[in-house]
């Protein structure tokens, strides 16, 4: 398997961002960060109103180092409505909290 340069994965991310499809009009970095979860996993996802998986990230120094505008996201959740697109919220520590603490894990 070929390693992507950054480059790379800046260009195909913003593809498929560009639309049409499941990430049109959403940031190249979402992209990025929902393949990541998919490929490796993420560490926490919340079930809301029992239907919406949402899934809570924090960007790395890997992720911000192949997309340097995650310096000021210091926190996403993103999820995928039933018609299959996927949204985001960038989420303050404040808000990140909140969020979890309302939320019920869908580990439990």
């Amino acid at each position: 398997m070929n390693e992507e340069s950054d480059e790379q994965i800046r260009a195909r991310c913003a593809d498929l961002a560009k639309g049409p499809g499941k990430f049109e009009g959403e940031p190249a970095w979402l992209v990025y960060l929902v393949e990541q979860c998919l490929e490796t996993g993420c560490s926490e996802d919340y079930f809301d109103d029992d239907t919406t998986t949402i899934t809570l990230v924090v960007p790395d120094d890997n992720d911000r180092r192949i997309f340097p505008e995650l310096n000021a996201v210091p926190r996403v959740a993103w999820w995928e409505s039933e018609q299959g697109f996927v949204y985001k919220r960038v989420l303050s520590q404040d808000e990140w909290c909140a969020w979890r603490d309302e939320a019920t894990s869908a580990d439990e």
